[in-house]
C-alpha cells in the first residue's frame, strides 16, 4: 500500500493514463482516493452515445469497444480499449451528451471518477490542468490526422495509417 492508503496498483494504473502521467504524486493520490470501482459483465453498456454523462472511466481489467451510431442505425467501431486505457473524459468537462457508446467485450473492472470530484481537483492543481490540456491536444491532432486520411487517402493507405497508429499506441503503452 502507498502511504496515503491507496494501493500501488491503483497508482500504477493511473500513471499509465496519459491524462495523469505528468501529475505529481500528491495529485495522483488525490485522484486515486476519489475513484469508485465498478464491475461489469460481458456485453454491458457502460456509456451510451447521446446520453449525458458525469464520469470518466479507467479500465483496470477487461476490454471494451467504443462505437458510434450512424443516422440509419449502423454501428461503427471507433476503437478497442484494454487495461490502462481511459474514456469519458469529455464528460468531466461539460454536460454535453456522450459522443460514443462503450460496451464491454468481456467481464471488466473499471475505476470511475466523477465530474464534480474532478473539477474540484482541477481547480486546485495547475499540473493536473496542464496534463489534461496536453492529452486533449494530442487527441485533437490524432483526430485531425484521421480526418485528413478520410479526405485525401485511398482505402488501402487509410488502413495502413490506422495500423500504424495502433502500433504506435501499443509501443507507447
Amino acid at each position: 500500500m502507498a502511504e496515503s492508503g491507496v494501493s500501488a496498483d491503483v497508482l500504477d494504473s493511473l500513471r499509465a493514463v496519459p491524462l495523469f502521467s505528468r501529475v505529481g504524486e500528491t495529485d495522483l493520490e488525490n485522484i486515486a482516493a476519489l475513484l469508485i470501482e465498478r464491475r461489469y459483465p460481458k456485453n454491458s453498456i457502460i456509456v451510451e452515445e447521446g446520453l449525458t454523462g458525469d464520469y470518466m472511466y479507467v479500465i483496470r481489467s477487461g476490454r471494451v469497444k467504443v462505437t458510434k451510431a450512424s443516422d440509419d442505425g449502423r454501428e461503427k467501431i471507433m476503437d478497442f480499449l484494454e487495461a490502462g486505457a481511459f474514456f469519458g473524459e469529455m464528460a468531466l468537462l461539460d454536460h454535453a451528451p456522450r459522443s460514443a457508446s462503450v460496451r464491454t467485450l468481456e467481464p471488466s473492472v473499471l475505476a470511475a471518477l466523477s465530474r464534480r470530484d474532478f473539477m474540484g481537483l482541477l481547480r486546485n492543481s495547475p499540473d493536473l490542468a496542464l496534463s489534461l490540456i496536453q492529452e486533449l491536444t494530442r487527441r485533437l491532432r490524432e483526430t485531425d490526422e484521421q480526418a485528413t486520411s478520410v479526405s485525401f487517402q485511398r482505402v488501402q493507405d487509410r488502413a495502413k495509417g490506422l495500423l500504424a497508429r495502433h502500433r504506435r499506441r501499443l509501443l507507447a503503452g
